[in-house]
């Protein structure tokens, strides 16, 4: 089940993020990922819960980037300064993200979510000093 609900996570971020400026409704997310309604509501309590989850798929990919993106950095002081950029780079993306633009996951949550994903740098910083 826990794949099938990331592979919905998946196609659903991939639509959001190709057509940005529609209102987001669960009927016409589920037809463009060839679903029903009730399939994805079978996985997620609410549209908001989905749409959550998109956003935290998004920042946890991003993340990722980062931290692969860092490793290849030739001095800690380089993966300190990518790191800088990269991360400045994903404030903006998560604030710029059609979920969070359109108002469908609210400012708090979001910025909630973003918090939760920040623990992870937070490791890959105490990595890049270990180096």
């Amino acid at each position: 089940m826990k794949s099938k609900r990331l592979y919905y996570i998946n196609r659903v971020s991939e639509y959001v993020m190709q057509t940005p400026s529609l209102g987001l409704k669960i009927e016409e997310i589920a037809a463009s990922i060839g679903v029903t309604k009730k399939t994805l509501y079978n996985y997620f309590d609410s549209k908001q819960q989905l749409l959550e989850c998109v956003l935290d798929s998004y920042l946890k990919a991003h993340v990722e980037r980062i931290r692969k993106r860092c490793s290849e950095s030739s001095s800690p002081i380089a993966a300190l300064v990518q790191l800088g950029r990269l991360v400045c780079a994903m404030h903006k993306g998560y604030k710029a993200h059609p979920a969070v633009c359109l108002g469908v996951v609210d400012e708090e949550v979001a910025s909630r979510i973003f918090s939760d994903r920040r623990a992870g740098i937070q490791q890959l910083v105490a990595i890049i000093f270990r180096r």
